[in-house]
């Protein structure tokens, strides 16, 4: 019984004697990678130091340090992998060798190749919504992707989600996750290719590197990669093209929408969507910026927008026209916008757009009549065909005479036309997003909208710049005289739930 009674005392004593030197091999590990932390500053250097490391002092750690080390190891491999195949697109764009197609891109699947290799555990931390096809390059695209959701895996916490929507004339994937997020030292630099950010576990990530080739490659397809904070999480949205209709190959879609032959709604589409009380509308706000910029939110506005299954606006309106009912459409889907715009619970005015025709007809005012005319701003494109001045301007004049405003939409779009705009004597002019994208780069677009902020103040014009994604654009478009903004920076078109016939069939 002595004996047995000493043997389990020793045994205890050599437990506890591999139990300390377990710490201290651990304590050795940490202290190593506290030094090595300020030499290992990409992924390259550390898997050269975590290298060097097992090589030279193998035999100073347990096999459960050892297995910790390779697992570091192979984490930044893979790492330094992703940086090599940055740095050969980096070049490849440089060297003006970038190869893009543009077919058909399923987001939803995209997001499923870049997270094929994930471990079981990133992917339960990965939570996936919506889908949307995009025009771009799919091999190109799961890139983006994969160094987004690489970014948010390194600087989440415990989840990542990825929203994937579709709107107007292009698709967004928002990335987001619930990290502290970046410095606003640092908004500046994060897409800039030598950019580095520090990680809790003491390696640093080349995030700039990143960044700034999904950028590039977002940019090269007609698209974007930006970074926000929305609710005290990060989020950065990749925006691409919408599918159009030449590359689409239908599938499914009812040859009674969509002409299979000529890609465009059909006559009966458009005959079906009157009949059923469409088309469904959605509503922009539009949003003073200066306040904006203070932190305050002043809506002063919101424009309506027609929404049709499968196609874009422009493709049923033009089919429309052709088929002789375009006035039919359009004055119904101002009906729609002012009966789904509730005055009691929206500040500001309703903007409606339309043609020509439109204004000219005797139907127009019978159509506004459930409004309060001081509140409708009616949007005349810059580029519409006007077949007498005189005849459009008596038009307006009488529903100026009633306090209903006039706006010209989409200035910038086509070769500026200051007299077709001074001849309609508008109350407001609406800067086209053509001119508001790269706004900070492009000395030409900034001096033409300096101008007409210019000249709009002298004549008492309201200027609304459209299509504004980024506070970059903002804070420009502010030093530039205008004051009104629209776009998905203050808010995206708010969808109502589709009742038509034809979606539901």
């Amino acid at each position: 019984m002595f004996q047995a009674n000493t043997d389990r005392r020793q045994q205890q004593r050599d437990l506890t004697d591999d139990l300390e030197q377990e710490r201290e091999l651990r304590r050795k590990k940490d202290a190593f990678l506290d030094a090595a932390s300020h030499h290992i500053n990409n992924p390259l250097a550390a898997v050269v130091g975590f290298s060097e490391l097992l090589r030279d002092r193998t035999r100073d750690f347990s096999a459960g340090v050892r297995n910790e080390i390779i697992e570091l190891l192979a984490i930044q491999a893979l790492e330094t992998s992703h940086v090599v195949d940055d740095l050969l697109i980096a070049a490849r764009f440089d060297l003006d060798e970038m190869e893009l197609d543009s077919a058909a891109v399923d987001l939803r699947a995209v997001v499923e190749t870049a997270t094929h290799d994930w471990a079981s555990n990133q992917r339960s931390r990965l939570e996936v919504s919506g889908n949307a096809v995009a025009r771009a390059d799919g091999h190109w695209v799961t890139h983006i992707v994969r160094n987004l959701l690489r970014n948010a895996a390194a600087f989440g916490k415990g989840n990542i989600r990825v929203r994937i929507t579709e709107g107007f004339n292009k698709v967004v994937v928002d990335v987001v996750d619930d990290g502290e997020g970046v410095s606003p030292e640092e908004v500046e630099a994060i897409f800039e290719p030598y950019h580095s950010s520090r990680q809790s576990d003491r390696l640093t990530p080349s995030l700039g590197l990143g960044l700034s080739v999904a950028r590039r490659l977002a940019r090269a397809m007609g698209g974007d990669v930006r970074y926000t904070r929305e609710d005290d999480e990060t989020v950065f949205e990749l925006s691409l093209p919408r599918l159009s209709l030449e590359y689409d190959s239908y599938g499914d879609i009812p040859d009674v929408v969509i002409d299979p032959m000529q890609g465009r709604p059909t006559r009966e589409a458009i005959s079906e969507v009157l009949a059923a009380g469409g088309p469904e509308m959605v509503y922009q706000q539009l949003v003073d910026m200066r306040a904006h910029r203070r932190g305050e939110e002043r809506v002063v506005g919101y424009e309506a927008l027609a929404r049709f299954p499968y196609a874009a606006p422009p493709e049923w309106f033009e089919v429309a026209g052709s088929a002789g009912v375009r006035l039919d459409l359009e004055l119904a889907a101002m009906r729609n916008a002012i009966t789904g715009f509730s005055p009691a619970n929206h500040d500001g005015f309703l903007a409606l757009n339309l043609s020509d025709s439109s204004l000219t007809s005797s139907k127009l005012v019978d159509t506004l009549s459930q409004l309060d005319p001081g509140r409708i701003v009616l949007e005349l494109s810059e580029v519409a065909v006007i077949k007498s001045y005189e005849v459009t301007k008596r038009f307006v004049d009488s529903l100026r005479d009633r306090g209903i405003r006039l706006a010209v939409d989409d200035v910038g779009a086509g070769e500026i036309d200051l007299w077709h705009i001074l001849r309609l004597e508008p109350s407001v002019i609406k800067v086209d997003m053509s001119l508001v994208r790269d706004i900070e780069t492009t000395p030409r677009n900034r001096a033409l909208i300096r101008g007409i902020s210019s000249m709009a103040q002298d004549l008492g014009i309201m200027v609304v710049a459209e299509g504004i994604e980024a506070p970059e654009e903002e804070e420009m478009l502010l030093e530039l005289g205008v004051q009104y903004g629209q776009g998905y920076l203050f808010g995206k078109p708010r969808p109502l739930e589709w009742k038509t016939k034809v979606l539901s069939d």
